[in-house]
């Protein structure tokens, strides 16, 4: 008898993944990671948060309310009770869709996007303060 592929990574002990782009319902109104999974607002190969939320809530091109949103869930994410929070750097750094890293069944044009030391100086700020915000820091305090 053969495992499934999820029965066998559970059987190993490897947490599943709840990604906020693939959740059931309006995540504006609450998010609801399952118990024992790792809770991403995007992947390598979704849509940046930003972009997502641009598409999928905020009026066509008002990009400031795209970035509103998507600020507003990444807040609720880290709220969560989900024991880990992955937010992908292109999320802190409320990129759109020029920080996308992959496009699946797409061939030309993936993997390219690369941060610069001025933009991972600026997300260490940004990221600091929101896992503070969230009570999610549990390192020394600088």
């Amino acid at each position: 008898m053969t495992l499934g592929v999820r029965a066998l990574l559970t059987q190993c002990g490897f947490p599943g993944m709840d990604v906020l782009q693939f959740q059931n319902g309006d995540v504006r109104a609450g998010i609801e990671p399952h118990p024992s999974k790792i809770l991403y607002t995007s992947t390598h190969d979704t849509a940046t948060l930003v972009e997502w939320c641009a598409a999928a809530f905020a009026p066509e091109g008002d990009e400031e309310a795209a970035h509103e949103i998507a600020d507003s869930l990444i807040v609720s994410a880290l709220a969560t009770d989900a024991s880990l929070v992955m937010l992908p750097l292109q999320d802190i750094l409320r990129l759109g869709g020029e920080g996308r890293m992959n496009t699946p069944g797409v061939a030309e044009g993936n993997w390219r996007w690369q941060a610069t030391e001025e933009q991972v100086a600026q997300g260490e700020g940004r990221f600091a303060a929101l896992v503070r915000a969230a009570g999610r820091f549990h390192g020394p305090d600088r």
